[in-house]
């Protein structure tokens, strides 16, 4: 409960902030989670729907603990755009989104799925650009931090922004598995 407070709260008072507020499209507010943060953020997006908040428009869930959705069967209450990002090193998680019947066969489009190469759970933290000193010199250089950040950003920007993203129609090497449907 705290995490739902947590996050409508900022909701409710960024857009008021001096700074940040004019920045702010109230319109086209995404919301993204890793591991328990993408529990908050799947259920903030309907998949509990009492946190339901019909501000967020998509959702971004990063190796996202899913099973008490899955117990109750509600991911289908999340009427938004989902990408799902998980890795082929994440055990206790990533077999629950991808396997048959999973949280993606749970969710209704407009769904992706895609599987990192030798990513395990921590491969959305701080660890991954930690050797990099800073955010651009990893994306530029670790293939696992450019692939999370291009295909999040995408999903954003078509789904937020209404720009057509060739991205998302593909796979390539670095993907263990990639899905989407419309």
């Amino acid at each position: 409960r705290d995490r739902q407070r947590d996050i409508r709260t900022v909701l409710d008072e960024m857009p008021k902030q001096a700074t940040f507020g004019k920045q702010i499209d109230v319109a086209r507010i995404g919301i993204a989670g890793h591991s328990l943060g993408g529990y908050t953020a799947a259920a903030m997006a309907g998949a509990w729907p009492s946190w339901k908040d019909a501000r967020i428009k998509a959702a971004l869930l990063l190796s996202p603990c899913v099973e008490p959705f899955m117990v109750k069967q509600t991911l289908g209450g999340m009427r938004v755009p989902v990408m799902y990002q998980g890795g082929d090193r994440d055990f206790g998680i990533t077999p629950e989104v991808r396997k048959k019947g999973g949280a993606y066969d749970q969710t209704g489009p407009p769904k992706y799925f895609l599987e990192l190469r030798a990513t395990g759970h921590l491969g959305w933290t701080i660890l991954t650009c930690q050797p990099y000193g800073a955010v651009p010199p990893c994306v530029d250089q670790s293939a696992r931090a450019r692939q999370i950040d291009e295909y999040g950003v995408a999903f954003f920007d078509h789904y937020l922004k209404g720009r057509p993203e060739a991205l998302l129609e593909r796979s390539n090497s670095l993907l263990a598995d990639y899905r989407h449907q419309d």
